[in-house]
């Protein structure tokens, strides 16, 4: 009831702010998701409809500074909900014991509330709860999940804008909607450099994750031993992305990472390690309409090579896994994008394959 009420005084703010010049802006975001989960034993395939609502408002306070707020609303339903599998009378992607979900389900929370201070081009002050601002991929960091703390951002770029450096400095916590104590400190610096069609970005990143207090349902592929975790993890992550602007761009990109405090491990489990990979290939863009982007990606995810609970639950293995996966998507509308994915993933060396199919409509509005 509480949470419903926020929402309502939200959205009433929120309907005054559509005024051409007004310094409140209004926006909405609309996920529309359907996935099929097909397993390599007897198990029916699992259908699954996301829909996923997203109504913020952003203060345009000072040219230096901007505060903003966010709901999110999700309803899902499973076609297995009512299915009762051999031991088991949960659905296939969210049970009492293991949660693939980082969002909270059939729901509305506040996914965002931040203030932002850039009294200068080159610095800025974050803090609240927002979106992500390091530079990232999937293997570290899900998109659903909007750290709470602050983020301060120096940077420095030449006169003609070819290099760019920049340096990121946060602390995070409790970025997980379920149970979670988990704080993270990290650090970064980024180089960019471009010269002609060429644009080169390299990322080196150090995560220092404090896991006192983590529901058991998010320990995920993590070496455990009940609902304790073995390891800590302190992650050295570097990213390197290389961006072709031709007629058509092309962009690969490799985010790798290893643990540098995993040391124990399950004797016979597969997948024990301390490192994993995410290797991205793109060709196209989605910036205006008509755009197209064709997409392939490979990674292996050792057990602890990341704290399972944030990164992404797109794969069925967030952690002691690997595979591929084929993406496509198509802006129809300045406002609407169609994405299509398929995943194939396995445990690490092993056979048995689970397959994934995502499409997606996203609405952007206004």
């Amino acid at each position: 009831m509480k949470s419903t009420l926020y929402f309502l005084c939200f959205f009433l703010t929120a309907s005054f702010c559509m005024a051409e010049g007004n310094p409140i802006r209004f926006k909405s975001e609309i996920l529309l998701r359907y996935e099929r989960q097909q397993f390599p034993d007897s198990r029916e395939d699992v259908d699954r409809y996301r829909l996923r609502w997203r109504p913020g408002v952003l203060f345009l306070l000072h040219p230096s500074f901007e505060a903003g707020a966010e709901a999110e609303i999700n309803w899902i339903d499973e076609s297995d909900e009512d299915t009762p599998l051999p031991g088991f009378s949960f659905p296939q992607f969210h049970t009492p014991v293991f949660d693939r979900d980082n969002f909270k389900r059939d729901n509305i929370v506040l996914s965002k509330a931040f203030v932002k201070f850039a009294p200068s081009p080159r610095l800025e002050i974050l803090g609240g709860k927002f979106e992500n601002p390091f530079v990232i991929s999937e293997l570290l960091w899900d998109r659903d999940l909007r750290p709470n703390g602050g983020v301060l951002s120096v940077s420095y770029e030449s006169a003609n804008g070819s290099v760019l450096l920049t340096g990121r400095a946060g602390d995070f916590y409790a970025s997980h909607y379920l149970h979670d104590r988990t704080n993270v400190i990290a650090v970064q610096g980024m180089f960019q450099a471009t010269a002609g069609i060429s644009r080169w970005t390299v990322a080196l990143s150090y995560y220092d994750h404090d896991t006192k207090e983590l529901d058991p349902a998010l320990l995920r592929g993590n070496t455990r031993t009940g609902a304790l975790l073995l390891n800590d993890y302190n992650l050295l992550d570097v990213i390197g992305r290389l961006r072709l602007n031709f007629k058509i761009p092309v962009t690969a990109q490799i985010d790798f990472v290893t643990n540098r405090s995993a040391d124990v491990f399950t004797p016979g489990l597969a997948g024990n390690g301390d490192q994993g990979y995410l290797l991205e290939f793109f060709f196209g863009q989605l910036q205006s309409r008509g755009n197209f982007r064709i997409g392939y990606a490979r990674h292996r995810v050792e057990s602890d090579a990341v704290l399972a609970a944030y990164n992404t639950d797109d794969w069925w293995f967030p952690t002691r896994g690997e595979g591929y996966r084929v993406t496509g998507a198509v802006m129809l509308l300045q406002s609407l994008t169609i994405h299509v994915s398929y995943l194939n993933q396995t445990l690490i060396d092993q056979d048995p394959e689970f397959k994934r199919l995502q499409i997606s409509a996203e609405i952007n509005w206004p």
